[in-house]
């Protein structure tokens, strides 16, 4: 089930979220092991996009209800 919006605006507001965002899916306080299925179990959509652009992300919600992220899997990750 999709949960309410977050506002996020330094790094306590996103500290805060995320532990709403963990209790509300249930998901405990161990690493995720697949943070891309556990948006997907959750009628979430995820897509990859494959550019050269310097485009790397974006996402969003639809209807009020799913989530959307798309990202370029050209552009690397912070990790």
């Amino acid at each position: 089930p999709p949960s309410p919006g977050f506002s996020v605006n330094n790094p306590d507001s996103v500290e805060k979220a995320v532990e709403k965002l963990r209790k509300n899916w249930s998901l405990g306080e161990r690493p995720i092991p697949s943070l891309i299925q556990a948006i997907e179990d959750r009628c979430g959509i995820v897509a990859k996009w494959s550019d050269d652009s310097r485009f790397d992300a974006v996402s969003g919600r639809i209807n009020k209800q799913h989530f959307i992220i798309v990202y370029n899997r050209n552009v690397p990750t912070d990790c």
